[in-house]
């Protein structure tokens, strides 16, 4: 099957399986790439913003887990890895394997 042009529409089927995924559609990745500039947007209590590009991630501002969508550019961000897992430990979630 060829992929989509344009302007098609993907079958029901496919946006069903997408519906409430972690899958982020390209079209919201560029924007918000384009937005964060390819950066780092986490900001520290001071206002000041991190601004790597190394070891980028996108982050959900509403946890995943919690109701927050992958399909819409409001609720993604751009973040190095040291602060995605800083956002998922302050959270609640483990940022890594559990202790032994």
């Amino acid at each position: 099957m060829p992929a989509p042009e344009e302007g098609d529409r993907l079958p029901t089927r496919f946006l069903r399986a997408w519906a409430g995924s972690r899958y982020i559609p390209a079209k919201v990745k560029s924007e918000v790439w384009a937005r964060d500039d390819g950066r780092c947007a986490w900001r520290d209590a001071d206002g000041t913003v991190c601004g790597s590009r190394d070891w980028i991630e996108y982050d959900h501002v509403r946890p995943f887990a919690r109701g927050g969508r992958s399909d819409d550019a409001r609720n993604l961000r751009l973040v190095c890895r040291q602060h995605n897992q800083a956002a998922a430990l302050a959270a609640g979630f483990s940022a890594g394997p559990p202790p032994s």
